[in-house]
């Protein structure tokens, strides 16, 4: 119980977090253990079975407070960002409602996410937010999308303070052709089981934190040549697992490879890749090597599906919802400071994928953590 409580102090969902953050890069990687002996403390495990042993003992629910602020705070997105804004709100006195476009909370760790990595988030989640449900502190009203059937302006209205986390859901992309899916609808059909076999020759085209997903469920539906391309290199790859990975038959990194665009049939079917060389060239002002193409490079790979995991923006529809709050050149939602989440239109906060364009499940987290105390301090603060 004391072990579970000091790790509930920065992660209130520390189960989730135990299967999904890339340990081997932050924590353990970082271990002495590693450097002196080989072996880093098993971070991951010891958190997964703290956090477990808590559960099945009923020791993780919410800590709903005897006395209600009377402040009530909506909640946009019921992924990691929202749920760890809800929860810290909950606790500090306050009432929460979450609305979520989909049918359950968790967002894209319980919707996307292979089930060959991760089982699933609703057990940890139904046991924490169980008691604010029952304390009447706590509402969830499912299949509400921001812009459609419920809009900011009423929020506004409605509640003393607006937390949008409704993450980030459009894939860049090159182009369409049959044959051509965004990784997020291609990891949510499979884990739904609409998708039963895909074509034995597959380019993920990488550099988003779903390449990785995806390049695995490839080739657990039967893949037989997967070809991971990716223009830069692989040091600078958004891939949260040990590069060994690349010696499994079948998978193909491509790295410094530039996918241009797609060949098709005379039914609009997918043949090919139109890619080219990449190489490095010399450091600018930042330090940074610039990637160059490779004149006279171009060549198709031959494939019969293409996964775009290039990296995630905000989609038009959100953006065209969120009128009144201000968007960097990045694309994500731009807050009054680098140490804040208010996005300078009275009474909005946001967290998550919005604002870090798609981190860690952990850094979603402690983003929602945080923004839950900023919120609390506002709605708490004394009138003028």
């Amino acid at each position: 119980h004391t072990a579970y409580t000091v790790m509930r102090r920065s992660n209130v969902l520390p189960e989730m977090c135990s299967h999904l953050c890339p340990t081997h890069l932050m924590c353990e990687g970082a271990c002495i253990e590693g450097l002196l002996t080989g072996r880093p403390v098993p971070i991951a495990d010891i958190q997964y079975i703290i956090s477990w042993l808590a559960r099945t003992q009923e020791q993780i629910g919410a800590r709903v407070p005897a006395s209600r602020t009377g402040r009530k705070i909506a909640v946009v997105g019921g992924g990691p960002a929202g749920l760890a804004c809800a929860v810290t709100l909950i606790e500090k006195g306050h009432a929460v409602t979450i609305f979520e476009r989909e049918d359950q909370l968790g967002g894209a760790p319980e919707l996307a996410i292979r089930s060959s990595r991760y089982a699933g988030a609703k057990a940890e989640i139904d046991a924490i937010l169980q008691p604010a449900l029952k304390a009447g502190r706590l509402e969830t009203n499912f299949g509400q999308e921001l812009g459609r059937t419920i809009h900011l302006e009423d929020l506004r209205k409605q509640y003393d303070a607006v937390l949008v986390a409704g993450g980030v859901g459009q894939e860049t992309s090159i182009g369409k052709a049959a044959g051509v899916m965004d990784a997020l609808t291609f990891l949510r059909e499979a884990k739904r089981g609409d998708l039963k076999s895909i074509p034995a020759r597959v380019a993920v085209l990488s550099g988003g934190d779903c390449a990785m997903d995806a390049a695995a469920v490839a080739l657990e539906l039967g893949a037989s040549d997967l070809y991971v391309v990716y223009p830069g290199p692989l040091s600078e790859m958004h891939w949260h697992t040990p590069d060994d990975w690349f010696r499994i038959s079948g998978a193909h990194p491509m790295t410094l490879t530039r996918p241009l665009g797609y060949e098709v049939d005379g039914n609009g079917r997918l043949t090919g890749l139109r890619i080219s060389r990449m190489e490095l060239g010399p450091p600018d002002e930042s330090g940074q090597r610039r990637r160059v193409p490779v004149p006279d490079s171009e060549s198709v790979l031959t494939i019969g599906m293409a996964i775009e995991a290039m990296g995630l923006g905000v989609s038009h529809e959100l953006k065209k919802a969120l009128e009144g709050v201000s968007f960097g050149a990045g694309g994500l939602v731009e807050t009054v400071s680098a140490n804040s989440f208010a996005t300078g239109l009275a009474k909005v906060f946001a967290a998550g994928g919005l604002v870090n364009g798609g981190a860690s499940v952990a850094q979603c987290v402690a983003e929602g953590m945080k923004a839950g105390e900023e919120i609390d301090r506002f709605v708490c603060a004394p009138g003028p």
